[in-house]
């Protein structure tokens, strides 16, 4: 039975049903009135012609129903409507021709002629019988779709769990049909490859749906990764991507061979000439191959750039204690030699019951749920993302020297740089730096309401200020008046507020900047600074100096070792190359 047409069906003759019951209700107050009312009579006349309507839709329902439709089911319900839509038209005909216009003591005559009859009662009971049958009826039909749609998905959950569940052989599965060439070879780098019918390969996401189900049932490391989505799909020769579902079905219906690459971040840099895993030298790569390969442990590792994968993943394991992979070999030797042991004895079993065991398989160590993946996998993809997410901007318009990562998993922490920027000024001063970004989409300017209305607000305030931003490429007078008339003004007061603290904090992070290069400021704007300052040191609950001048020397010192200081020296120097320091040289 379609559940859309039961319904559709279910809601015509309950439809039909509250029309007869209202009509019913008017007929009561007519009744109890003193000489019969107008306007009681007049909704008798409406609800009288919604019942109407209500069974030809019903009448034209029934017509156009196909065999073994739900009309079949609502049958005796759908007679039971039709014989009391009859005796409804009938009886309201009565009354029209009963109760002519302004004689409203022969329509209370008549209608109290029905009531003493008891034909009005009998008609109600009626009407509620059809509900609750109607009523009936879909709780019968829901719960029937309900079971049946849970027996469909046990049925196919029960399916797919026989087919991981059995033993591997050779080439394939025991239920596998037809030679391995029809089928599709997965490496997902933790064992050896396994294959899987093209029929299961068909998509992208029944496939990983496949390895999920597999990561959970036998809850292997890297089950993390396979839920969240953090893992890339490569090409047999590990040289191409397979990122979109056009890549996915040139792969499987061409190659119908497929690697796994599980993706994970480090927040400690990276050495190309070292392994990420075991930390010794000797990485080889092959031709035309993303990856490169550690001579000492075998893993395939591939750094990547932090935009292509922008969520968080999970860090390396070995980035918390440098002899995490020594130790887990240790202990997975350890492991291996006390299954070995009860088997030594073996040796000196006759040869018949040897060969009667099937313990022919090489021993293997299943790492316990609590192994970290890149502990046991082949292949890794490893991104850097940084503890701190740091980012220069330029003190009056706010575009960016300096960042150190394009994602967005830290929040940022800004740092004021009073130069002038190559973008907007009026002195032809231009270098390089890491500014040429879309600023509308920077979530930095959201608390200024965005990218426009910070440039209005900035302007609008000090508007001698634009002699240092080139008022010409900082703001258009289209801009001006879309930001102030457009936003701003519609703004509620909360908002409004948010949007001018924003601002005051601009200013007040433009005159801490000066003031550390020794501008004399107001006393007003010092005992500002000074109270931020405390403010500041509540919240964070430090003991902040209240002036940059009282760091220690030897610190000072060493902060201008640090590379992005020195990368952000050489940006406002003119002597940047323009590489991202983050970019991965193939």
């Amino acid at each position: 039975m379609d559940p859309v047409s039961t319904f559709a069906l279910a809601g015509t003759v309950l439809t039909f049903v509250d029309c007869g019951c209202r009509l019913f209700k008017y007929t009561a107050e007519i009744y109890k009135s003193a000489n019969g009312s107008l306007a009681s009579a007049d909704c008798i006349e409406r609800y009288a012609s919604e019942v109407v309507k209500s069974i030809n839709l019903i009448k034209i329902s029934q017509s156009r129903a196909p065999t073994g439709g739900p009309h079949n089911a609502f049958g005796p319900l759908l007679d039971e409507c039709n014989s009391i839509a009859e005796e409804i038209c009938t009886w309201v005909e009565k009354l029209r021709k009963k109760a002519g216009r302004g004689i409203l003591s022969s329509l209370k005559k008549a209608v109290l002629s029905m009531v003493s009859s008891g034909h009005i009662e009998d008609l109600l009971k009626r009407l509620e019988h059809v509900r609750e049958e109607v009523v009936l009826r879909l709780n019968i039909v829901s719960h029937e779709n309900v079971m049946a749609a849970t027996n469909q998905t046990n049925q196919q959950l029960k399916a797919i769990e026989a087919l991981l569940s059995e033993r591997p052989k050779e080439l394939g599965y025991p239920w596998e049909t037809g030679p391995p060439k029809d089928h599709v070879i997965i490496d997902d780098g933790l064992d050896r490859p396994f294959i899987l019918p093209f029929d299961l390969c068909s998509t992208r996401q029944t496939s990983i749906d496949i390895l999920r189900l597999k990561y959970a049932s036998k809850n292997l490391p890297g089950r993390y990764q396979m839920d969240r989505g953090h893992f890339s799909i490569w090409d047999w020769s590990e040289t191409r991507r397979v990122s979109t579902d056009e890549d996915w079905q040139s792969l499987i219906t061409e190659a119908r061979r497929l690697k796994l690459a599980f993706a994970m971040s480090t927040a400690w840099g990276r050495s190309p000439a070292k392994c990420l895993r075991c930390r010794k030298p000797g990485m080889e790569k092959a031709f035309n191959s993303k990856f490169k390969t550690c001579k000492s442990c075998g893993l395939s590792q591939r750094h990547v750039e932090p935009s292509d994968f922008p969520c968080e993943l999970q860090d390396l394991a070995s980035d918390f204690q440098s002899t995490r992979y020594r130790d887990h070999v240790l202990e997975t030797r350890s492991k291996a030699r006390k299954n070995l042991q009860p088997n030594l004895s073996r040796a000196t079993q006759p040869a018949t019951l040897l060969a009667q065991s099937d313990d022919t398989e090489p021993l293997r160590h299943k790492p316990s749920k609590e192994t970290a993946i890149d502990l046991v996998a082949h292949r890794v993809v490893v991104k850097w993302e940084p503890m701190m997410n740091i980012v220069h901007r330029y003190g009056w318009c706010r575009c960016i020297v300096r960042m150190t990562s394009p994602a967005s998993c830290e929040k940022e922490m800004t740092l004021i740089v009073l130069n002038t920027c190559p973008r907007h000024n009026s002195q032809g001063v231009s270098f390089s730096d890491y500014g040429n970004q879309d600023y509308h989409s920077d979530p930095y300017f959201d608390r200024f309401g965005g990218y426009d209305m910070f440039k209005f607000l900035v302007s609008d305030e000090h508007v001698k200020k634009l002699d240092m931003l080139s008022n010409e490429k900082f703001m258009t007078q289209q801009e001006w008046l879309t930001a102030l008339f457009n936003k701003f003004l519609g703004y509620s007061e909360e908002r409004r507020r948010e949007v001018l603290n924003a601002m005051e904090e601009y200013w007040l992070e433009i005159f801490e900047t000066a003031e550390s290069r020794g501008a004399q400021l107001t006393p007003n704007i010092r005992e500002r600074l000074r109270e931020r300052r405390q403010q500041h040191k509540a919240k964070l609950g430090l003991d902040l100096l209240e002036d940059s001048d009282e760091m220690p020397q030897r610190f000072k010192l060493a902060a201008d070792k640090l590379s992005w200081v020195k990368e952000v020296n050489e940006i406002l120097a003119g002597k940047w190359n323009g590489k991202l320091h983050w970019a991965v040289e193939e």
